[in-house]
């Protein structure tokens, strides 16, 4: 009887200690979880803020080489001169950047920054067009050189605000996620009471 008895609690005994460690190991795997997804969340917004900040830097790029052009061109500023060459060099490569950056912020998105970037792009792409028309022809700066200026610079406003929008409020969810949940509580404990409330 003593047997069966100590056969019986060591099953007993091996069905406990198995739940336990089970129920151990459970947790354990949905911590190391919820660790890589966290991490994999901030990866993505690290990916996505640089490209945003590439393409913005970008922008801003093009539209001082835009103004470079443009003042070679109202000084009247020689093709073969050095300060020619050097803006319009500057001008091409800053287009071509703006151009990969805005690939990167259609693909990464989300929709309401891409949809911004593209308008972007777009109104960069028009002032580019009439840039370009006026160094083939020369002559006096076109009437609506001003006008698109202005829309690129807004434009890059907006997508610059829209991006902050995103990542302040981000970064505010990833710093509080990071902290223990076990901390939460403790800490309401340790807090000193106000005396009178």
């Amino acid at each position: 009887m003593a047997d069966v008895l100590a056969f019986w609690q060591g099953i007993l005994g091996a069905v406990v200690g198995g739940a336990a460690a089970a129920t151990v190991a459970g947790m354990n795997i949905r911590a190391q979880r919820h660790s890589i997804e966290q991490k994999y969340r901030q990866r993505v917004l690290d990916v996505r803020r640089e490209a945003y900040v590439a393409f913005v830097s970008w922008a801003n790029r093009y539209s001082e080489a835009v103004r470079h052009v443009a003042e070679s061109l109202t000084q009247n500023v020689p093709e073969e001169d050095k300060r020619f060459k050097d803006s319009k060099w500057y001008y091409d490569e800053a287009r071509v950047e703006l151009r990969k950056g805005g690939a990167a912020v259609q693909v990464l998105g989300p929709p309401n920054l891409a949809g911004l970037g593209a308008e972007l792009e777009q109104a960069a792409t028009d002032l580019g067009d009439v840039c370009d028309e006026w160094l083939r022809r020369r002559g006096q700066r076109p009437n609506e050189f001003a006008q698109l200026e202005t829309t690129v610079d807004e434009r890059i406003r907006r997508f610059t605000e829209a991006v902050r929008e995103i990542f302040e409020p981000a970064q505010d969810r990833c710093a509080a996620s990071s902290v223990p949940r076990t901390w939460w509580p403790s800490a309401a404990r340790k807090a000193p009471r106000r005396s009178g409330s």
